[in-house]
């Protein structure tokens, strides 16, 4: 069968050579321009196999984002449609990017012909076997399989083992695509409405109009400042030409993937936005910055940037309205401040990926630059399909819309969620992310990365918007969320952050890069015993003080966002958690037990039965005993490695 973008007929004249102004609409409804029954006919054929809605089909859709196919996903594919081509049965089997769940992946969604759509979770390739076996074969639903129905279809919420509270309360405005259609089909992204918002601008003409329903909007960069989107174009479009659009699809935050998420899933909102933005501002280039180890998703957009400019999307006089415009994908370096808009200029000129300070801001430059988040961009045609009224609707007063977020750590529910703005934090951890998979009490969530904050569980019910968080000293971040339960210690946790940041500190202010090494030193020297006896013990009194002092110089005096937020989990901590580090300080004990350092390991006399096998297993010979007698741990030797406890049956190690 012929793709809806080719032409129909030899009546059908569109090429980028010859646009026709009508072509997005003729996709949906056409032909328009000639009258025949058969073109008609063929056309509604194949929409019907795009939009999953023929009669006489079965419809297999796996999820094929990098958390299926390291899943299995690719197997899952491949032996479906074996099977199903093997069997003689009339289905149609696709790709399609993540649905957002990804501890259940492999998603697998299936349609009958009259039956309800369903999804089936962690699906190999002896469960595939089954689902044709009983579903497709014998009508049987193995109802074990089952995770929900009727994927956000509207009017319907009937979910299988109470997943109907994990959908039902998200809000898909950006990821609406995002495991229903192929990310990387232009057509299935028209008929799900795409690019009508930029089909209406182009014919409009009007970018100042735009640009006041996207300021009207409220809408704020999702790529953590919140900066008033809608003002950051109008000061771009007030720019002297030649200028560049980017959309900016870094993201180095170790707990992020929204990005990636939306990349690999539906690409094409983003370039559809980048495209608007482009169009208002007047420029005639853009670039889409990735990762280098986003391979699908630089695999997808290659592939759709060519599909564009085969349809007559990029290019010259894109559907004969005069807007000139190409897109260039460009792979970053991979460093955490190269997300920082000057420094991510910077990596495109050649030079080394470090912050400028601004103003100058980039939309001001002599050529001007607009760079906006991914996330940010596809917002645009949300907007403009929704109108300002309805989009405002969504989310708290002052931050409307929706905000993805990537949920992680000890999470039930490991993937990404769409909400609206001012949902509660413990909305989204246990009603949405199902809780703790742990079934231990929560204890904090770590808020937008590594150059985040920590949220206690006295502030479980503090809504998820830029001004909350902004008046606990937090942000946003990534929009990264990482769940943290009482056996997880905040100070190691914070050890973490600190040798993250160190690492990839541009160097260029002394702050940033000699100041976040030494609250990692002071960070060290909390989670290593020593003796209170001598000078080491009163230095090590001294720390929590000095600890707070130097994270709040670092904040207040670093030159770019890298080094301002660097402490904040520090900060943050201090606040929220100050009796651990005493607890890590003076009793130099960690109560989650996390820290090696401050461990000691020690065999009960009681319960030990000289085995051996933990003597035997001690890498450091620090276990002496005789066979059939109590056996004991030297701890000048212990290295506090843990391989004898996982080796003792008789639970006889004891940690201290």
């Amino acid at each position: 069968m012929k793709s809806l973008l080719e032409p129909c007929c030899h009546l059908c004249t569109h090429s980028p050579e010859h646009p026709c102004v009508d072509f997005i609409i003729c996709l949906k409804t056409g032909p328009l321009c000639h009258d025949s029954k058969s073109c008609q006919q063929e056309k509604e054929k194949q929409k019907l196999c795009v939009n999953e809605e023929a009669e006489d089909v079965v419809y297999v859709t796996i999820g094929m984002a990098s958390c299926g196919l390291a899943a299995g996903a690719q197997k899952v594919y491949n032996f479906f449609q074996r099977q199903l081509k093997r069997r003689g049965y009339q289905a149609y089997v696709k790709k399609t990017g993540c649905l957002g769940f990804c501890s259940e992946e492999v998603l697998v969604r299936v349609k009958k012909p009259g039956k309800t759509t369903v999804i089936f979770s962690r699906v190999n390739v002896e469960k595939a076997s089954d689902i044709i076996d009983l579903y497709l074969e014998k009508d049987i639903l193995p109802e074990e399989y089952v995770w929900g129905r009727d994927f956000y279809k509207p009017g319907n919420s009937n979910f299988a083992k109470g997943n109907e509270i994990i959908l039902g309360k998200q809000k898909r405005l950006i990821m609406k695509n995002a495991g229903i259609i192929d990310p990387t089909s232009l057509e299935a992204y028209i008929l799900q409405g795409g690019f009508t918002a930029f089909n209406e601008v182009l014919k409009e003409k009007d970018p100042e109009k735009i640009i006041k329903t996207v300021i009207d909007s409220g809408l704020q960069g999702r790529g953590g400042a919140g900066f008033l989107t809608g003002e950051k174009w109008r000061q771009f479009r007030e720019g002297a030409k030649p200028k560049l659009v980017i959309a900016n699809g870094h993201e180095s935050d170790p707990a992020a993937f929204t990005n990636r998420a939306l990349l690999e899933s539906d690409p094409l909102s983003v370039l559809e936005g980048l495209m608007i933005a482009a169009f208002c501002g007047g420029a005639e280039q853009g670039i889409i910055y990735v990762r280098g180890n986003y391979d699908l998703a630089i695999s997808h957009l290659t592939q759709i940037i060519k599909t564009l400019n085969q349809a007559g999307l990029l290019g010259k006089n894109i559907l004969g309205s005069g807007f000139n415009f190409n897109v260039n994908l460009e792979i970053s370096p991979g460093a955490f401040v190269a997300g920082e808009e000057t420094a991510l200029i910077a990596t495109l000129a050649g030079e080394r990926g470090m912050p400028k300070p601004r103003p100058p801001y980039p939309t001001e430059m002599r050529k001007p630059i607009l760079v906006n988040n991914c996330e940010t961009l596809a917002n645009i045609p949300a907007i403009l399909n929704l109108g300002v009224e309805k989009y405002r609707e969504i989310g708290s007063e002052k931050s409307p819309g929706t905000k993805i977020f990537s949920l992680a750590g000890k999470v039930r529910q490991v993937g990404y969620i769409e909400v609206p703005f001012g949902m509660s934090l413990r909305e989204i951890i246990f009603d949405l992310g199902g809780g703790l998979r742990s079934n231990r009490p929560f204890k904090a969530a770590q808020v937008g990365g590594p150059s985040g904050g920590f949220l206690a569980a006295s502030f479980l019910d503090t809504p998820m918007d830029y001004d909350s968080l902004e008046a606990l000293g937090l942000s946003l971040g990534s929009g990264s969320i990482v769940v943290i339960d009482d056996e997880s210690c905040i100070v190691a946790l914070n050890r973490f952050n600190l040798e993250f940041m160190s690492k990839e500190s541009c160097g260029r202010c002394i702050p940033c890069r000699e100041g976040i090494y030494r609250l990692l030193e002071i960070i060290d020297s909390i989670v290593t015993r020593d003796n209170l006896g001598t000078e080491n013990g009163l230095k090590r009194y001294q720390t929590l003080s000095q600890l707070e002092k130097l994270a709040q110089v670092i904040a207040d005096t670093s030159a770019c966002g890298l080094g301002q937020g660097a402490p904040n989990p520090v900060l943050s901590s201090l606040k929220f958690f100050r009796e651990e580090y005493e607890a890590h300080i003076f009793s130099q004990k960690c109560p989650a037990k996390q820290c090696k350092g401050l461990l000691t390991y020690r065999i009960d006399a009681d319960l030990c039965k000289g085995c051996s096998v933990c003597l035997e297993r001690c890498p450091e010979g620090a276990i002496v005993g005789e066979r059939k007698h109590s056996h004991f741990i030297l701890a000048d030797r212990c290295t506090r490695c843990g391989i004898c406890l996982e080796f003792c049956s008789f639970s006889a190690i004891i940690i201290s």
